[in-house]
């Protein structure tokens, strides 16, 4: 069975008892010592913030608001109530002017967080937040504006907008501590959202805010190209060509001339005049050669050979007295 009630006035206010938010879950998250938390986010509000008023305060990895969208907030001299359900994704409004939030040095040594109720009631109004992503675990400093906080009221939601725990403090049962923090009872357990009401008391503003942020894996790959290239081989071939060789031969010859001789002779002729000159003599050139630089000779009787001159400076010679 479903706890479904975060805040009960008691008897000042009877109007108020029926539920405001429902809860979808038991034992949803573990109170755990502030000290004890691990988290990888650290809120505070000194840091380009002066003491004044805002309708929102956005800081590192999340946003301050009054309430959440879809939600519908009431107001009333004791306190702001919240109820409905959140519309997703979660988003935060802000309150009308000097009613929604203040940062406040006057209740430590450092800023603090206030919601702001009516007539610019300190402590007395609500604070929403929401994170950038999903929280495993949560804390916060509490700082009192007046010894009594009345009832103090904590809700939980996740990214879904499912109201997923719930937590309420008074003066007399439930103290207060003056840090609190949780953790999700299980890896999955986790917080998007965290609303915090005062009800009928002195009101309580909030500092060193904590949370461990969960890096949720995705699903579903996305079907949008990247705009980063990836260091991961493709399966697919690519359409356009690199500008890196490869070191691998390709098993289709290349109509392009390559750009690095190679050490092997072609089995075709180049018909291209070479640039170097060739180690080896042509066979032509030796054939040429060869005929025109050999005397050669034709008996045509007896006795007597005319020798074919080369040059007039060689006449036939008789040989028939020898």
């Amino acid at each position: 069975m479903y706890r479904q009630q975060i805040v009960r006035i008691g008897s000042l206010l009877p109007l108020l008892t029926s539920t405001v938010l429902h809860v979808q879950s038991v034992d949803y998250l573990d109170v755990i010592n502030y000290n004890d938390l691990i988290y990888n986010v650290d809120v505070g509000f000194d840091d380009n913030l002066s003491p004044d008023f805002y309708p929102s305060v956005s800081r590192d990895q999340v946003q301050f608001g009054e309430s959440l969208e879809g939600l519908t907030a009431q107001y009333f001299d004791f306190g702001d109530v919240i109820q409905g359900d959140p519309t997703v994704p979660l988003t935060i409004t802000e309150g009308i002017s000097r009613e929604s939030l203040l940062i406040t040095d006057g209740l430590g040594t450092s800023n603090s967080l206030c919601g702001l109720g009516i007539f610019s009631t300190l402590g007395n109004g609500a604070i929403s937040m929401v994170f950038s992503g999903p929280v495993i675990e949560f804390g916060f400093r509490v700082l009192r504006a007046s010894p009594s906080i009345g009832q103090v009221g904590i809700t939980f939601i996740n990214a879904a907008g499912d109201v997923v725990e719930d937590d309420a403090f008074d003066d007399n049962v439930d103290l207060l501590p003056d840090f609190v923090a949780w953790k999700g009872s299980t890896s999955t357990n986790t917080m998007s959202s965290i609303t915090i009401i005062n009800i009928a008391g002195g009101g309580i503003c909030i500092d060193d805010i904590r949370f461990r942020l969960v890096l949720m894996p995705t699903l579903q790959p996305s079907v949008l190209p990247s705009m980063k290239p990836s260091s991961l081989l493709s399966n697919q071939p690519s359409f356009i060509p690199s500008f890196i060789p490869s070191l691998e031969p390709s098993l289709k010859p290349s109509l392009k001339p390559s750009l690095s001789p190679t050490l092997k002779p072609s089995r075709f002729p180049s018909t291209a005049s070479s640039s170097r000159p060739s180690s080896k003599p042509s066979i032509q050139q030796c054939i040429d050669t060869n005929f025109y630089a050999t005397k050669w000779g034709v008996s045509i009787g007896y006795g007597k050979t005319h020798e074919t001159p080369t040059s007039q400076s060689n006449p036939p010679q008789d040989i028939s007295s020898t």
